[in-house]
């Protein structure tokens, strides 16, 4: 059945455009920095975004897909700002990582959310107004040698949850829900890509095959034409984004809402639940694999994660 539905998504994806940027070298692997070494994988997740044991046969992934996987959606952007209208969106996967079902149909009030992701010109801005606390030197360095020397345009990485957060409240948002960042990458009948079901290619998003990467790090923002349903550019690959809520691995089989967990969170499926301290990023990045930059796909890190794949992007009130 799974894969029926991944053919069936294949074949009725919109024919995808040129993209902007078509500049797809390839390196041997791509750049480690401090804090933490590069391994290409999905970072700090304890698990939860790399293919999981099988689930039983009576759980929650199974059943068919109540979504089409078209990505429908209305782009109404205006100032970097792309308005998100009221309404319902499927949110989750039944043939994804076991953390991703069952796919529940959701209802969220209007909101919207940064066409792009945060620059490293915008953060910076924060900094020099006071408002932000700077990151790590050799993070500006390493963006500095992406960029020939001027980092601008990149989306800013090595940011914590926090620093994050505090970003947003200065230019008056806050950083997206779990649902919201799902709506609007996905649009209401849960695309598996901002496109549709057609798999990634390196001329429309930055993130890493088997062994070998379609960038060396970061790109600058809206390199490609990989548009969301609603608008937004870039959520699948180039930097993983925070989003507000903390992970649960298995809050999508009893979540009452679309508000994210507040206790008893489990780090992988089957887990015995504990505190909950990690927090959901989303989209992937450019050193993570394919499967791993579905839009559906979640993984999640300490808040003080400092790592050169970790950006955001910010949401508003509609």
């Amino acid at each position: 059945m799974r894969i029926a539905l991944f053919a069936l998504l294949f074949a009725c994806s919109p024919e995808q455009t040129k993209p902007a940027h078509v500049d797809t070298t390839t390196v041997e692997a791509a750049p480690s920095s401090d804090p933490a070494e590069d391994t290409g994988d999905p970072i700090d997740t304890g698990g939860n975004t790399e293919p999981q044991d099988p689930i039983e046969e009576d759980d929650a992934c199974d059943g068919e897909e109540p979504a089409t996987g078209f990505p429908e959606g209305i782009v109404d952007c205006e100032s970097e700002i792309c308005r998100v209208p009221e309404g319902d969106f499927y949110m989750g996967f039944q043939a994804g990582h076991p953390d991703e079902c069952p796919t529940r149909l959701l209802s969220l009030p209007e909101f919207r959310i940064d066409e792009t992701e945060v620059t490293w010109a915008a953060f910076e801005a924060c900094v020099s107004a006071g408002a932000c606390t700077a990151v790590p030197d050799y993070c500006r360095s390493w963006a500095s040698d992406l960029s020939d020397g001027d980092p601008s345009n990149l989306p800013v990485t090595c940011v914590t949850w926090q620093q994050a957060r505090t970003f947003c409240q200065y230019k008056g948002g806050r950083l997206p829900s779990e649902a919201e960042w799902e709506k609007a990458a996905r649009g209401t009948q849960g695309a598996w890509w901002p496109w549709g079901g057609a798999v990634p290619t390196c001329q429309f998003s930055n993130f890493r095959f088997v062994s070998w990467y379609c960038e060396e790090g970061v790109v600058p923002v809206g390199s490609y034409r990989n548009a969301s349903p609603y608008g937004p550019l870039d959520m699948t690959g180039n930097a993983w984004e925070w989003v507000e809520d903390y992970y649960d691995a298995e809050w999508y089989r009893e979540a009452p809402g679309t508000d994210g967990p507040t206790v008893n969170c489990r780090s992988v499926v089957g887990a015995e639940p504990s505190d909950c301290v990690d927090r959901v990023m989303r989209g992937g990045a450019f050193n993570v694999t394919e499967f791993n930059t579905r839009n559906s796909a979640r993984t999640a890190a300490s808040p003080e994660r400092v790592d050169n794949n970790i950006g955001f992007r910010c949401a508003y009130d509609g």
